[in-house]
């Protein structure tokens, strides 16, 4: 969240989202040893190169302290999604790999929403809809 105080949010954003298909085919061609096509390579570095095209585009100002913590979010999508991808690979049993994965995040989302629930009760379902979805205030 920070990278995006620190920086143009239309140079961040972009960074930190299309040097990661990158980074992954980097890291898994590396690492557990996948093969990627000529066709393969030439479309993610094709799609991801927009990255060099904005960066440049905006001339030295874009060349931000925001664009290391950019790449880092990168490094750390493409992390996780390596070691998801071997984790599935691994366990054979991939419906199970996915609930096990998933399992802690319903008890955060419960954790987050159950005190929400008496505003819901007190106020109605507007208030409720409004603090998860703002654009519901426009209607």
């Amino acid at each position: 969240m920070s990278t995006h105080k620190q920086g143009d949010l239309f140079v961040v954003y972009p960074v930190a989202r299309r040097a990661a298909p990158v980074l992954i085919a980097l890291g898994a061609s590396t690492w557990p040893g996948e093969f990627l096509s000529l066709m393969a390579w030439a479309s993610i570095t094709n799609v991801s190169s927009s990255i060099l095209i904005l960066i440049f585009s905006r001339g030295k100002k874009s060349f931000s302290k925001a664009l290391l913590p950019a790449f880092i979010t990168a490094l750390m999508v493409a992390a996780y999604s390596i070691i998801h991808g071997i984790g599935v690979r691994v366990s054979r049993a991939h419906l199970s790999y996915i609930t096990w994965l998933f399992t802690p995040e319903i008890w955060l989302t419960l954790f987050v929403l159950v005190p929400r629930f008496s505003l819901l009760r007190n106020n109605g379902l507007r208030p409720f809809l409004v603090e998860f979805c703002p654009a519901y205030d426009m209607l």
